[in-house]
């Protein structure tokens, strides 16, 4: 584990790969791992304390034993996002697939710079705009 200012790095030793970072959002000043947890307490500019629970590096403290709770809870609830059924795309993407008329319909939704458009209609289209393109 190293700190900068900015940013707590967690590196895989045995490999030299990045494993994690923490960016609290805050100039660092001191940072410590609570003994025998995925627990992280981070002394900043801030006016409280940051705490980062990873559970990936180890359990929860025995005084704190509802971050367990919480970890469990977030894995069983797998819920879908809203956004990931549908494809965004810009109005280019919309000519390349020759579906510009549908701009101002039901089938697009305006987002941000371009429109969002139901997946199984994005790739019945893809399809017939080229079909031979996998």
């Amino acid at each position: 584990m190293s700190s900068d200012r900015k940013v707590i790095k967690l590196t895989n030793i045995s490999s030299g790969t990045n494993f994690s970072s923490i960016e609290p959002g805050y100039d660092i000043n001191m940072f410590t791992l609570v003994k025998d947890s995925g627990l992280f307490i981070v002394a900043g500019e801030n006016t409280r304390i940051g705490q980062f629970f990873m559970p990936s590096l180890d359990n929860a403290p025995k005084w704190c034993p509802f971050l367990e709770n919480i970890t469990e809870e977030l894995e069983e609830n797998n819920t879908q996002l809203v956004y990931d059924e549908f494809k965004f795309l810009t109005t280019d993407d919309l000519e390349q697939l020759g579906a510009t008329n549908l701009i101002g319909g039901k089938m697009l939704r305006n987002y941000m710079h371009g429109y969002l458009m139901h997946l199984k209609l994005y790739n019945k289209l893809r399809m017939v705009s080229d079909p031979f393109k996998h």
